[in-house]
Formats: structure tokens, C-alpha cells, sequence
């Protein structure tokens, strides 16, 4: 018992070193409508940057991997990568990304790099969730039209 708790107190005390980190964001926006919890807010994740300089050792994605192969990385090297290509990424992440002196891999979704308008994903949960969209709307899936009605008895509930 005796030791169980002098081990515990030990590890509040002397935690354990970090270990590498690959974090990986899809969104630095403010979005109204975030069901996924896919955005951080661009005060937050300068935030986030202010710390990680702070805490981490910042690497490129390659050279996070090379090191991890080759067995040398350090215990406290972070890399960042950003999931879809959002144009926030552009917009908000990278001019905070460069003030900070942080390197990030963005993946883009190359299907949709010529097409207008948000992502299907995006544009489903605005017009389901969002409150001053409209509540209702067609959708025609092979040549079959069907209309959906939230209404807004059930959303006043």
C-alpha cells in the first residue's frame, strides 16, 4: 500500500517525459455550425501554437518520420498536419503558423479542388443544424427527388 501511494505521489511529482506527437487539425474557424468539434478557434489555436513553441520540438512532417525511423527523435518533437484542405487553413493557419515558426503538412481533398461551394459534409449539417438556414430542401439521389421538412415546430422544442 505504502509503496502503490509513494509511486503515485512520484509521478505527480516527476512526470513522465512527453513523447513525440503528430497532431492533426481540419479547421482554424470560428464556425457557428461545428457538430464534428472539427474547428478551433483562431484565438485558440495561436494559443496552442504559443505553447507547442514553448514545450516542443517543431518538425516538419518528413523529418519527424526520418528521425522516428532512424531513431532519433526527441522525445518532446511535435509536427502538425491540417486534414481536408479548408481554405481557413490558408487564411487563418498559415499566417499564425509562420509567426510562430511552426512547420505543418496540409492533405488536401484533391476532388474538390476545382469545385465551388463546401464540402457535402458542410453543407449537410448547416442546412440540418444551423438555425437561420432553411429548413427544409430537395435532394435527388438517381433521378429520385425527395423533399425533407425540419420545420420548425421540432426545432423550437
Amino acid at each position: 500500500m505504502l509503496r502503490s501511494t509513494l509511486r503515485s505521489v512520484i509521478r505527480r511529482v516527476w512526470p513522465p517525459p512527453p513523447k513525440p506527437l503528430i497532431l492533426m487539425y481540419h479547421r482554424i474557424a470560428d464556425e457557428p455550425v461545428d457538430n464534428w468539434g472539427l474547428a478551433v478557434s483562431p484565438a485558440l489555436f495561436e494559443e496552442q501554437l504559443h505553447v507547442l513553441r514553448r514545450t516542443r520540438h517543431p518538425f516538419p512532417l518528413t523529418d519527424f518520420v526520418h528521425n522516428l525511423i532512424a531513431n532519433t527523435l526527441p522525445s518532446n518533437a511535435v509536427t502538425l498536419t491540417f486534414d481536408d484542405g479548408y481554405v481557413d487553413n490558408l487564411v487563418a493557419a498559415r499566417p499564425r503558423l509562420a509567426a510562430a515558426d511552426m512547420p505543418a503538412t496540409v492533405f488536401l481533398t484533391t476532388g474538390y479542388l476545382d469545385r465551388p461551394g463546401e464540402f457535402w459534409w458542410d453543407e449537410l449539417a448547416k442546412l440540418i443544424l444551423s438555425e437561420n438556414d432553411p429548413q427544409n430542401f430537395d435532394l435527388v439521389v438517381r433521378g429520385d427527388s425527395m423533399h425533407f421538412d425540419f420545420g420548425t415546430e421540432s426545432r423550437a422544442r
